[in-house]
């Protein structure tokens, strides 16, 4: 696996498949036994660090059963216990001592090689939000012991929160993008030599065979992207 950390981003409006797509995504990662931990970040209930409860609780878990002393685990868990339960003081009390326990039991999982998914970060409250960056400069710093693949999608059709939009500006990432092209970006696409040369391996020139191949139903958009973002946890 790989020594450092690594993001990326899905995005692109509301509709286009970013949730079909990371369905897709976590279904293929775990057909290859990869370790999967997914936030949850509800559009309509937002609460203090909503977006990193659950996928703490699915650390602790799994980190109990992988060899880690109770001893060290119990005492993560002291210091983020206001946080697992989403009490609404985590987001203004001992803040900080809680950001660096988060850091400490993503380093502890490093050793799984994980990927995290980290589903409409535009949604998130502003505690996770906070978390996040913190999080984000933490792993991606040189001398970090966070391993894995972040993978975080995000509505761009909108003004995006202020902490998001510093981690997108600040870390280095891979970004997929999900839109359709308008009408003259589809006759530039076709005008391409490669994909006149691909039309006709496909139909031998033959003009009942291209208007065959216009006229079946295309894939999703997310199933399109999805061995693009397969393979950022190869990379």
């Amino acid at each position: 696996g790989s020594e450092r950390a690594r993001l990326a981003f899905v995005r692109g409006p509301k509709g286009i498949g970013k949730t079909h797509l990371f369905g897709l995504l976590r279904r293929a990662l775990l057909g290859r036994g990869a370790e999967v931990f997914e936030a949850q970040s509800p559009r309509d209930l937002r609460r203090p660090n909503g977006l990193f409860a659950e996928l703490l609780v699915q650390l602790f878990d799994r980190l109990s059963h992988a060899g880690v002393p109770a001893a060290q685990l119990g005492a993560l868990g002291s210091r983020l216990s206001p946080m697992l339960r989403s009490d609404s003081r985590a987001a203004l009390d001992g803040r900080l001592e809680r950001f660096d326990a988060v850091c400490e039991l993503f380093a502890l999982a490093g050793s799984l090689s994980p990927v995290y998914l980290l589903p409409d970060l535009d949604a998130a409250d502003a505690s996770s939000l906070e978390l996040l960056r913190y999080l984000m400069a933490v792993a991606t710093a040189p001398e970090s012991r966070i391993r894995g693949l972040f993978v975080a999608s995000f509505r761009d059709d909108a003004r995006l929160p202020a902490p998001l939009a510093e981690v997108l500006g600040k870390v280095t990432a891979r970004t997929v993008s999900l839109g359709g092209l308008d009408a003259e970006g589809i006759r530039a696409y076709l005008a391409r030599p490669d994909v006149a040369e691909r039309v006709y391996e496909l139909t031998s020139g033959v003009p009942e065979a291209v208007e065959e191949m216009l006229a079946r139903v295309p894939a999703q958009p997310a199933e399109l992207f999805l061995k693009r973002a397969e393979r950022l946890s190869d990379d």
